[in-house]
């Protein structure tokens, strides 16, 4: 059990991955270098620059075509339409309580459970 942050693994400040385009060598070799398994560290860091990248692209796009006050706008709209979305699939899975145990590097075992009932919680939230 972990009761220390610096237990949780590598903590990096904001720092940039990229300058002027350019990738900073050295924020890659620090990910790579403290992970045991780096080749999938990386795959996983670039699969997450490229979905940022494609999310920019998107809302330049939006914010061209419609302007960003219509986009700002938006916003909470969408929030709702997702809260409703993940309200009604929640609504739709079975009662009851469901758990699983996952092992762990440690040998130890991580266990969790979730319970549906029909009771009613706050706002899902979505925050921006």
């Amino acid at each position: 059990m972990s009761t220390e942050i610096i237990a949780e693994g590598l903590r990096l400040p904001i720092v940039r991955l990229f300058d002027g385009g350019a990738r900073n060598e050295a924020v890659f070799d620090i990910i790579r270098t403290n992970s045991r398994l780096p080749d999938f560290v990386q795959g996983d860091l670039w699969a997450q620059v490229s979905a940022g990248r494609r999310a920019a692209t998107i809302i330049r796009g939006l914010c061209q075509r419609y302007g960003a006050g219509a986009l700002a706008a938006a916003i909470p709209s969408a929030c709702e339409s997702g809260e409703r979305c993940a309200r009604a699939g929640l609504k739709s899975l079975p009662k009851g309580t469901f758990s699983i145990e996952e092992p762990q590097d440690d040998g130890c075992a991580w266990e969790a459970s979730i319970t549906r009932t029909d009771d009613r919680y706050g706002r899902l939230g979505c925050d921006v």
